[in-house]
């Protein structure tokens, strides 16, 4: 709980609360930083048309939003 609170100060400090910052403080803190393994060459895109991304389906963002009444 210590270290929450100390992670939570330093957000305060820079005003950020999102919880990634939060998590990263704490990791810090705890010396339990994750270790990123870079991509292998082989499966690396060249070319950003390689990367394959889902359109989003604005019908539901409205239905989402929509007023009931």
């Amino acid at each position: 709980m210590e270290t929450l609170r100390q992670a939570l100060r330093e957000a305060e400090q820079t005003q950020v609360y999102r919880y990634e910052v939060v998590h990263d403080i704490i990791q810090k803190l705890t010396n339990n930083r994750l270790q990123v393994q870079a991509l292998s060459e082989e499966k690396t895109p060249v070319s950003l048309l390689d990367y394959k991304v889902q359109k989003a389906n604005v019908a539901q963002y409205g239905q989402l939003t929509r007023e009931v009444r």
